[in-house]
């Protein structure tokens, strides 16, 4: 169950964020009175350092949610934390180490690795206690992007891509070159090929290893995505960046295009032909994933810089800024404003489940529904 931490328990009213009451009561869980926040509601939120700068992409990653359990990394007490997703109650956390990535589940489990001592492992973890299935050591620096799942395996990449059995936790083969380091993105993966963003563009076959063909142009910081036979990549420098579409059985470039005043591209979201990018400015920007063509771009979303990971849902694309603290949703299709969330922090990446928007923001994780949405007006956050 939620609870707060020691010096703020006891019998008070505090304000979160805008519209937002807590009532905290004497035993130290909490009541949650939804608010309206800009034009959100605010159905619950859990103090537990959520959007603490982490490890390299754990603010990135944002929440995972599955079968009505929210997941997260905090990088204020290193714990992988659980959450009940109607209430906010907490139904277990996993201690971690520094240097723990974001999580990702699937089947009936959670993968996360952290650097413990001097040791990188990978856990993987009962989705529902949150008890150890397997844990395995592998080599390689201190792990950046997140685990990534898919066709039986799980990969994780950091100065090494590993690849192991995702029920046993086996190691089935590892990927080393000199030329990575503590790579600061995830893997794609699709249809038994694994896509790496490093130094150059890769391709692997996912069940051996077996590299099938390297495209020169690469990033470190922005996970590949593939859609519809295309993987996207894009990288910045010099006060704008550029996106390709390489076609995944070949490795020949499709398209390119430039994105003006974006000098560090995040990871793309892919939605309904779309392609989504924030990053190191105050602009999102659409293209069209079959020939990259602008579709729209909204410059001066915020003070500094959108970044988080764009997430779309339902034909709207929410996206949290930096310094001003805003989550900000847009149509999709136009890139017209719907309504906005002053979180007072610096928004991470989002999750969106049955119109629900999951971010972390000013130590805490956020659970937000749309105005047009039938919000709680007081529930005990208890199960």
């Amino acid at each position: 169950m939620p609870r707060l931490s020691s010096h703020a328990r006891g019998s008070c009213v505090l304000k979160v964020g805008v519209g937002a009451l807590l009532l905290t009561l004497a035993d130290g869980f909490m009541t949650a009175v939804s608010g309206q926040g800009s034009s959100g509601h605010v159905q619950w939120t859990f103090p537990s350092g959520a959007g603490s700068s982490g490890s390299c992409n754990i603010d990135n990653a944002g929440p995972v949610v599955l079968g009505g359990i929210v997941y997260f990394t905090s990088a204020s007490d290193w714990k992988l934390h659980a959450l009940v997703a109607k209430s906010g109650a907490e139904r277990w956390n996993f201690s971690l180490e520094q240097y723990a990535t974001a999580p990702a589940a699937a089947d009936g489990l959670v993968y996360v690795a952290s650097w413990v001592g001097d040791q990188l492992m990978l856990y993987a973890l009962d989705a529902h206690n949150g008890t150890i299935t397997w844990s395995t050591k592998l080599e390689g620096d201190s792990p950046c992007g997140p685990p990534v799942v898919g066709d039986g395996m799980v990969y994780l990449l950091s100065s090494m891509l590993h690849a192991l059995d995702a029920k046993s936790g086996s190691l089935r083969w590892t990927v080393k070159n000199p030329h990575w380091w503590r790579i600061a993105n995830s893997p794609a993966v699709s249809d038994g090929t694994v896509f790496v963003a490093a130094d150059m563009l890769y391709a692997f076959n996912g069940l051996s290893g077996k590299q099938l063909w390297t495209m020169i142009q690469g990033s470190q910081w922005s996970s590949p995505v593939v859609a519809g036979g295309l993987v996207y990549i894009s990288w910045g420098g010099r006060g704008s960046s550029q996106v390709q579409a390489i076609d995944t059985s070949d490795g020949k470039m499709r398209w390119e295009q430039s994105i003006p005043d974006n000098y560090a591209p995040l990871t793309a979201a892919f939605a309904d032909g779309r392609l989504f990018f924030s990053g190191a400015s105050s602009t999102l920007t659409a293209l069209d994933s079959t020939t990259g063509e602008q579709l729209w771009s909204r410059s001066n979303l915020c003070e500094s810089h959108l970044w988080s990971v764009p997430t779309v849902s339902n034909g709207r694309v929410y996206v949290g800024s930096d310094t001003d603290g805003i989550l900000h949703v847009l149509d999709a299709a136009t890139g017209a404003s719907l309504w906005s969330f002053t979180a007072n922090g610096a928004v991470r990446s989002p999750a969106v489940v049955d119109g629900i928007v999951y971010f972390g923001a000013n130590d805490m994780l956020w659970a937000v529904a749309a105005p047009d949405a039938h919000g709680t007006t007081a529930s005990s956050l208890l199960v």
